[in-house]
């Protein structure tokens, strides 16, 4: 029966129970006038329904079906629409990291972050503890909307992954008011990467307020103006700045006058071969399958790179003669660079005077002399304005502080750490 056959009462009825479909004798949709359904409606209507799940499990010893419990049937149910679902807040967390299992083995993060997002909000560091991604720099760009998501880590090594100063991972770091342990070892980092994940820390006072351990090592690019900044992690214990431009005869004593920390010649955390952290939580296989098809990507990379190598051999053996000349040059200038490690004072170095130190005190001395006209200056004041930035005479430097600090508070509007409530279970543990 198709739509025509109907009088025009009827169509005006079906606008009080809402629109009617039906099917002619070829099984098609037929919708009512000027509700007509395409071919990329029909997908979305299939897709649109809820999936349903599997009651029986295929015994592989006589290929006999086996009944699930009712909690298994309904934990595939949920974890097969899991999109549906709205919040998981107050569900107990062990049911909590079944059903996380559950979406996983059905990729249902794979399609859509908010899946995942639904358990960061609700399970905080039970999801994502600490993660470990070294030399993971196509992981990083890759997924890197996944682990803005990871709000409550507390260890955190992107170590050799060439970041840069103007990736956005580093926002995502100024924001982890947990963490504790965080190395950018070998990233192309600059005074200006260091200005900006302390940031938070140094204006607001809600950014890495409990960082302890901070490695920034082989990154040649930072010098004595980042350590004005670094001093405002008043909680560090541990500090590795080998491989840098940070000067004894400047940087060292700063440090050493506005923090707790005192030179140190091997800290544990950062012993070579050692791993700085491990990932833990619910999310490492997730981890590890992002692992996985990042270095497939590479491999494949490599392929079609090798492959355009041959048709160009001639242009690419003078770009590739002075590519490896610059890396040589720069490896050159970082294994020039001093070794530079601070810890607390309970690991203070005794009796360690010798004549590479005294030197450069002299000369700190000195510069501090030369530039007592420049301190005695008043210094620019901020003020704030809820969110708005207003500065008087900005110079350079003042100008990328403010762009910074704007950049930092649109990223605080869109993600916010996640708080995460008690369940019934530990709510009825703290009444007892």
């Amino acid at each position: 029966m198709s739509f025509g056959d109907f009088p025009r009462e009827a169509y005006d009825s079906w606008n009080e129970v809402g629109l009617v479909y039906t099917r002619n004798k070829y099984g098609r949709i037929r919708s009512p006038p000027g509700y007509e359904l395409s071919c990329k409606n029909d997908c979305s209507l299939q897709e649109s329904l809820f999936k349903e799940a599997s009651c029986s499990v295929v015994n592989s010893d006589d290929n006999t079906y086996n009944p699930q419990s009712l909690f298994l049937i309904c934990l595939d149910y949920v974890a097969k629409n899991i999109s549906m679902v709205e919040s998981l807040e107050g569900f107990p967390d062990i049911v909590g990291e079944e059903l996380f299992k559950k979406v996983q083995e059905n990729n249902g993060f794979e399609s859509d972050p908010n899946n995942l997002k639904l358990f960061c909000e609700a399970y905080g560091e039970l999801v994502l503890s600490r993660l470990s991604l070294p030399s993971a720099h196509i992981l990083t760009s890759n997924y890197l909307q996944y682990l803005q998501l990871f709000v409550c880590l507390t260890e955190l090594d992107v170590s050799h992954c060439r970041l840069g100063d103007t990736h956005e991972l580093l926002s995502c770091i100024a924001h982890l008011h947990g963490l504790t342990k965080l190395s950018l070892k070998e990233n192309c980092l600059t005074d200006t990467g260091v200005r900006k994940f302390t940031l938070p820390q140094r204006l607001l006072k809600g950014g890495l307020g409990k960082l302890t351990v901070l490695d920034l090592s082989l990154n040649p690019g930072i010098t004595d103006d980042s350590i004005k900044h670094i001093t405002k992690l008043k909680s560090l214990t541990a500090l590795n700045l080998s491989g840098t431009r940070v000067t004894f005869g400047y940087g060292v004593p700063e440090l050493m006058n506005n923090t707790e920390l005192c030179l140190a010649l091997d800290v544990d955390n950062f012993k070579l071969g050692q791993a700085f952290t491990v990932t833990e939580g619910w999310a490492v296989h997730v981890i590890n399958g992002w692992t996985e098809k990042s270095k497939s990507y590479a491999e494949n990379n490599k392929a079609t790179t090798q492959v355009e190598k041959k048709r160009t051999k001639f242009y690419k053996s003078t770009r590739r003669l002075d590519l490896v000349q610059k890396v040589a040059a720069t490896n050159k200038i970082v294994s020039e660079l001093p070794t530079i490690m601070l810890s607390s004072k309970k690991n203070k170095l005794t009796d360690f005077k010798s004549t590479e130190m005294q030197q450069p005190t002299r000369k700190y001395t000195e510069t501090n002399m030369a530039n007592s006209a420049r301190n005695d200056q008043p210094k620019k004041k901020l003020k704030t304005s809820g969110n708005a930035l207003v500065t008087s005479s900005l110079t350079n430097e003042e100008t990328l502080e403010d762009d910074v600090f704007k950049e930092y508070l649109n990223y605080d509007k869109q993600w916010k750490p996640a708080q995460r409530k008690c369940s019934l279970l530990e709510s009825l543990d703290r009444v007892r």
